[in-house]
């Protein structure tokens, strides 16, 4: 294995319908953020610290996916399988992320930190995606039973790694509420800092 970047391990972009459960994760609210950052500091937000990024479109470094298949996936992949689910594990990839640049490199993330890697990040600049696919499962298995199941897979993997868990409710997920912008953004050209 080679060297590992220095990037998010994880990221994601924003999704376009804003109906996402964490507001965070959804373009509209980003819209007034960078509306505000623009007004007040004559700077732009390309992407911000998380500490949730959603399954549905998740960004790995290769390096970091390689050790989460490995530790998280293989050991559960029997219930998986069965379930046929997967809720639960985007709840492990940011303490994942942190514990694997703690492990691998030489500047682990430290909230605040310039010279340290982000684990999880959100893209809040350029195009969101568009997120449609529950509607195909829904009408595949039901809403009720695909409900029922993921319910079970997250149980199973909050109490196989518990230290490793974090929601997306969580207020320390929510990088507009914990406001870090910290390195994130670019100041617009013809500005000086």
């Amino acid at each position: 294995m080679g060297t590992p970047l220095k990037v998010p391990s994880v990221s994601q972009p924003l999704i376009a319908e804003n109906t996402q459960q964490y507001t965070y994760l959804n373009y509209q609210p980003w819209t007034f953020v960078q509306q505000k950052e623009d007004e007040n500091h004559n700077r732009f937000i390309r992407s911000v610290p998380s500490g949730f990024i959603e399954i549905q479109a998740p960004l790995f470094n290769s390096f970091f996916l390689e050790f989460y298949t490995i530790a998280f996936i293989v050991p559960l992949l029997t219930p998986t399988f069965i379930l046929g689910g997967d809720w639960g594990y985007d709840e492990t990839f940011c303490k994942s992320a942190k514990a694997w640049a703690k492990m691998t490199l030489d500047q682990p993330y430290y909230s605040g930190s310039v010279n340290s890697t982000i684990p999880c990040a959100l893209i809040v600049d350029g195009t969101p995606i568009k997120h449609g696919d529950h509607r195909t499962a829904d009408g595949l298995i039901g809403k009720d039973n695909k409900f029922s199941l993921n319910v079970a897979l997250v149980s199973i993997l909050t109490s196989t790694f518990p230290s490793y868990t974090q929601a997306g409710n969580a207020q320390v997920s929510n990088p507009i509420e914990t406001k870090e912008y910290v390195r994130v953004y670019e100041l617009r050209e013809g500005c000086t800092a």
